[in-house]
């Protein structure tokens, strides 16, 4: 089965992938690709890979999906409203919407060392997700506030 998780920057879909996977399972997040393809901590990969690294989690699902490999379960970690809604289309996955107000988003990605340094380009990328995204009725929509 393919899950989805779906949400803005600092949502903590990764988190949350990783506590409900299985022994077996596969969590494919472009951040995780990023840090393992280029030899640098999250969130510092040089951008020119991005390209390579898109190609190499497209690989993923699509070997993954057609059952090439034998998996229990599939986790996809994604901001991209487009690969969720290709996901759902092509392959049935399930998606979950990770529903966190912006101000909380933030709140993380300033608390979250790999990210701080930065934290005026990431409340510019937040602030333009939750501009562009809202979750479809179709979506099931999870709960990830904690403060």
């Amino acid at each position: 089965m393919i899950t989805v998780f779906f949400g803005p920057p600092g949502a903590g879909k990764t988190t949350l992938a990783l506590k409900e996977m299985k022994p077996g399972d596969v969590i494919v997040d472009s951040d995780l690709l990023f840090s393992a393809i280029s030899g640098t901590p999250m969130y510092g990969g040089d951008k020119m890979l991005l390209k390579l690294v898109l190609d190499v989690r497209d690989y993923l699902i699509s070997r993954s999906a057609a059952g090439i490999w034998r998996y229990s379960g599939i986790w996809i970690v994604t901001s991209s409203r487009k690969l969720a809604e290709r996901m759902r289309s092509e392959y049935q996955a399930r998606v979950l919407y990770v529903d966190v107000s912006e101000e909380e988003c933030i709140y993380r990605i300033a608390q979250d060392t790999r990210r701080n340094e930065n934290i005026k380009m990431w409340e510019g990328i937040v602030h333009k997700w939750f501009e562009e995204n809202k979750p479809f009725p179709r979506d099931v929509v999870i709960e990830n506030e904690r403060r």
